[in-house]
């Protein structure tokens, strides 16, 4: 019987050393995939009327060295419409909207609006393209492009 209650509290003990390291995972929700995005406006908005908001946007790299890197490029692009598949390609079929973070801080400031009504989606994709250092043997240029697809719903009034 004292075995078992000697189990039992092991068993216990490892349980709530569990509970606390997958709760220790749980951040925000607003890191995806490690990378920390923040908009900032509010979920109920007016028809027809012009919002100023900023994106927040980590720029941190994992495994490219800044070094190697001959250019960067960060877009934000907007659409307001409504959407079959939330990425680039889609956005671009659609009415959209791009603004640039031109000094590479992180964060780009832009404006948006709905036309309608009702329950909608503020739908944006990150696009950010690096372009590599040429190697000195290699004619080539690396390109790397990557896209954050970002979604809010709002509820749009008169």
């Amino acid at each position: 019987m004292i075995k078992n209650i000697k189990y039992l509290n092991k068993l216990l003990f490892l349980s709530f050393l569990f509970f606390l390291s997958c709760n220790s995972d749980k951040k925000n929700n607003d890191n995806l995939n490690g990378e920390t995005i923040n908009l900032n406006f509010p979920d109920t908005l007016h028809v027809n009327k012009t919002y100023n908001s900023e994106l927040i946007y980590s720029l941190r790299l994992d495994s490219i060295k800044v070094n190697d890197i001959s250019s960067r490029y960060v877009f934000l692009h907007i659409s307001t419409k409504s959407l079959q598949d939330l990425s680039l390609s889609e956005i671009k079929k659609s009415e959209y909207l791009s603004y640039e973070d031109i000094d590479l801080s992180g964060n780009i400031k832009f404006q948006f609006k709905f036309e309608a009504l009702g329950d909608k989606v503020f739908n944006a994709v990150i696009e950010d393209i690096i372009i590599f250092k040429k190697a000195p043997k290699e004619g080539k240029v690396k390109m790397y492009t990557k896209e954050t697809s970002i979604s809010k719903d709002v509820y749009i009034i008169n």
